[in-house]
């Protein structure tokens, strides 16, 4: 039996493009699917033949500036938190919310803080993600993120 896979991500390409590979898995085995993700990436989404809804935040992908203060290695996690996502939670779980009611199941990623919320709220299953391992929280084998390879990556830049 079909059903409608609503794939919540947020994020770079890096999370948007396996979520894009999910969905067209599942529309190959004829289930429909909709990304809802930020709007600068609806051209991408549709391109690749998938449903798109918009859900905020919205920021652009490309902006070398919000580029480096995303992968800066002192204050980049602090930023994505306090500044990009947080403070767009209420926005986040209203287009999230009305998302839902034309999906049978809700996927998302790691940065979606409202998807666990709308799930409860709205009773349709869910499935939560882990696209790194270093999401993978634990007081006994913490993660280590490498300074000289973080500072490689902010250096680089976008592309």
């Amino acid at each position: 039996m079909a059903k409608h896979f609503l794939l919540h991500t947020f994020g770079s390409l890096g999370d948007l493009h396996p979520f894009m590979a999910l969905g067209l898995g599942l529309q190959a085995k004829g289930h429909k699917v909709s990304i809802g993700t930020s709007e600068p990436y609806r051209i991408r989404v549709e391109k690749a033949g998938l449903g798109f809804i918009p859900i905020r935040p919205n920021f652009d992908p490309n902006d070398p500036a919000l580029l480096a203060k995303i992968m800066d290695s002192k204050t980049g996690t602090q930023y994505v938190f306090k500044d990009l996502t947080l403070p767009y939670l209420r926005d986040t779980y209203s287009d999230l919310s009305k998302a839902v009611q034309e999906a049978d199941v809700l996927m998302s990623s790691t940065l979606t803080l409202a998807a666990p919320m709308v799930a409860q709220k709205t009773g349709i299953p869910w499935i939560s993600s882990v696209l790194a391992p270093v999401s993978f929280f634990s007081a006994y084998d913490p993660s280590v993120i490498s300074t000289p390879m973080s500072e490689w990556i902010s250096k680089r830049g976008p592309g």
